[in-house]
């Protein structure tokens, strides 16, 4: 299954034996950086990747860039640093959707749908 890419043997980084893997899905760990690329891609209205597993490698992207500790004292902070190093590494990569569609919305937009005015 590994080799024909239908499934992602990492968790939170780190390689499971397939013995380990989680029996339901509520049982798989939660991992904070996938939450934040799913944060970023919804507030800024990404289309859905086709690559396998491009929410995962996104995830293992933004862990190399950002601290865990960063990622929980500074919320607001660190969705902005992910939307545009998301970005950056999209563009870099030819991406079909590097940015937020068109003109449906602003990076400002992104950030206020994504973090109300009064969080951290």
């Amino acid at each position: 299954m590994e080799w024909r890419n239908l499934v992602y043997p990492y968790s939170l980084g780190q390689r499971c034996d397939f013995e380990n893997f989680p029996e339901t899905l509520r049982d798989l760990a939660d991992d904070p950086f996938r939450s934040l690329v799913a944060k970023v891609h919804r507030a800024c209205r990404y289309g859905k990747d086709s690559t396998p597993f491009a929410e995962f490698h996104s995830a293992e992207y933004l862990r190399s860039q950002i601290s865990f500790r960063k990622l929980k004292a500074y919320p607001k902070k660190v969705f902005c640093l992910a939307r545009e190093l998301l970005r950056k590494r999209a563009s870099s990569a030819r991406v079909a959707h590097p940015y937020c569609y068109g003109s449906l919305r602003s990076c400002k937009e992104c950030d206020a749908a994504a973090m109300p005015m009064n969080a951290v």
